[in-house]
């Protein structure tokens, strides 16, 4: 679990600012509530950035926001990695920041997968874990029209996480080293 977290701290490090756009991206795309302190907080650190790209939305899809993502990822990876590289070298680089940003996500929707499991059993924090089950309701609505109920309990929760563990945890790192031996 959390494989590239606790593998390359740096690395995971590089990326949180792309990940708080992510944030903005799921929260716009999911209608969770704006006027949550969550929200709030998020919309504030991300609109200034946002303005770069005029704030370009594709419906409910915030294109400005999955664009400052994977750039802003990108040149931090560049002004840590890549002093005096050349043009071939910048656009393998590219390409490896886009399957790192990949990856940051799928650890991101875990962690988020895992924050909403703990939150829907306590009874005070009812209001936060329906936040995070809104949140996360585009990732999990796609299983539940397929996995049916048992009682209150909707087992796509369950699926999309166990998915997401074994795709972090086989697939990702296989790409990963056949994205190394292929040059990356």
């Amino acid at each position: 679990m959390l494989t590239l977290l606790f593998s390359m701290p740096l690395v995971f490090l590089v990326y949180i600012p792309g990940m708080i756009f992510f944030l903005r991206f799921l929260m716009e795309y999911a209608g969770v509530d704006f006027y949550h302190p969550f929200s709030q907080l998020i919309f504030k650190i991300t609109a200034p950035f946002l303005k770069v790209f005029n704030n370009l939305h594709i419906g409910n899809i915030n294109v400005a926001a999955l664009l400052n993502m994977i750039l802003l990822s990108y040149v931090l990876i560049c002004v840590f990695f890549m002093k005096g590289f050349s043009t071939e070298a910048m656009a393998v680089m590219f390409v490896g920041n886009l399957f790192f940003v990949i990856w940051m996500i799928m650890e991101l929707l875990i962690i988020l997968l895992i924050i909403t499991a703990v939150l829907s059993w306590i009874p005070s924090a009812y209001r936060t874990s329906v936040y995070f089950m809104t949140m996360l309701k585009p990732l999990t609505g796609v299983f539940d029209r397929f996995i049916p109920r048992i009682g209150y309990i909707s087992l796509s929760f369950l699926v999309v996480f166990l998915l997401m563990q074994f795709i972090d945890g086989t697939v990702m790192p296989r790409l990963l080293f056949m994205l190394i031996q292929r040059g990356l």
